[in-house]
């Protein structure tokens, strides 16, 4: 029996909603994790950055604009830059080509990195997430366990 989400049920009834939605998490489930992770790495660093800023706010009486909208980063300025990281020069346009095509597209460089890291820390720091999303779902019992890659990435 072939039990595809396109495939109708044995009543000739459509596949159901829940079926496709399953069936498209246990193809994508790689992309998503490591998407997961990432989004989740850098609303932490969001996170931590709004803190600091409430904390070298302290004492004022108006916070609105601490909150108020703030307008989108500029593009970071062609040629050599500092990584944040490694402190290295390096070229932000090859670094988000590197990053972008380590990846094929399923995260982008200037999302996560805006400019601000070389590809040589982005790359590692992004698979690193990313491993750490599929140790949690090997823990969950969403994905096989490899115990030796758990205790690595946990």
């Amino acid at each position: 029996m072939n039990t595809s989400p396109e495939t109708p049920s044995e009543d000739g009834e459509p596949p159901s909603a829940a079926r496709k939605a399953k069936t498209f998490l246990k193809k994508h489930r790689k992309v998503i994790i490591g998407t997961a992770a990432v989004v989740a790495a850098g609303l932490l660093v969001h996170l931590a950055k709004a803190r600091q800023a409430t904390d070298d706010t302290e004492g004022f009486e108006d916070r609105a604009e601490t909150y108020a909208p703030q307008a989108p980063l500029p593009d970071p300025p062609p040629g050599p830059r500092r990584c944040a990281r490694c402190e290295k020069a390096f070229d932000v346009e090859a670094a988000r080509t590197e990053y972008n095509d380590w990846f094929d597209g399923d995260l982008d460089y200037d999302e996560h990195y805006a400019g601000e890291v070389c590809a040589d820390c982005a790359v590692p720091d992004s698979e690193g997430l990313i491993n750490q999303g599929r140790a949690i779902f090997m823990m969950n019992g969403d994905e096989d366990y490899d115990d030796d890659f758990v205790r690595m990435y946990l």
